[in-house]
């Protein structure tokens, strides 16, 4: 009669116990990892209109998640029919009064570009996609300045509204532990 090895016997438990222990760990894991998407809507803010010219929008954007969070997509709103071109640029310092140039030299960073083809809309709050499939990553804890150009050369076409002074000081629109922070 054969004996078993009680070696033999202890590895193979050892196996089987590590064996589902890490696939209890890859389980909770992918739980934790599991996110939902948000979609934050600065035209649902009552009082917005689509009211003015063209140009560049700064905001803040803060995560006060306690992990980074991915832009997927901006959508935004233009004055002017035809392809045009969409930026997103961060600053890692939140902005306070004008942002001065949108550059590199003055510490901008761009994080995403693309084209797309503009309806004219100068009276609604329709928006449609400026960039999609991107991926901008915001870091856990952080207020970053954020730039949103639409442009054909160096003609804006991105509509913007001129917050008036009873909506001041500032304006902050808040989903899935993100805040988009309007200020003066």
């Amino acid at each position: 009669m054969k004996q078993l090895n009680p070696l033999f016997i202890q590895k193979a438990a050892l196996s089987r116990f590590l064996s589902r222990f890490f696939m209890l760990v890859f389980s909770i894991f992918s739980m934790q990892c599991a996110m939902a998407q948000t979609t934050l809507n600065t035209t649902a803010i009552p009082g917005w209109l689509n009211n003015n010219g063209n140009g560049t929008v700064t905001f803040n954007f803060q995560n006060t998640n306690s992990y980074p969070i991915i832009i997927t997509g901006v959508e935004g709103i233009v004055g002017t029919a035809g392809v045009t071109s969409a930026d997103v640029w961060v600053k890692t310092t939140p902005v306070s009064g004008p942002p001065g140039a949108i550059s590199i030299a003055n510490g901008w960073t761009q994080m995403a570009t693309g084209t797309f083809t503009g309806v004219a809309n100068t009276t609604t709050l329709t928006t449609q996609p400026f960039l999609t499939g991107i991926s901008v990553t915001i870091p856990a804890g952080v207020t970053y300045g954020m730039a949103i150009t639409a442009y054909v050369g160096t003609a804006g076409r991105q509509r913007y509204f001129t917050i008036p002074t009873a909506m001041l000081p500032t304006i902050t629109l808040s989903g899935g532990g993100c805040n988009i922070i309007r200020v003066p």
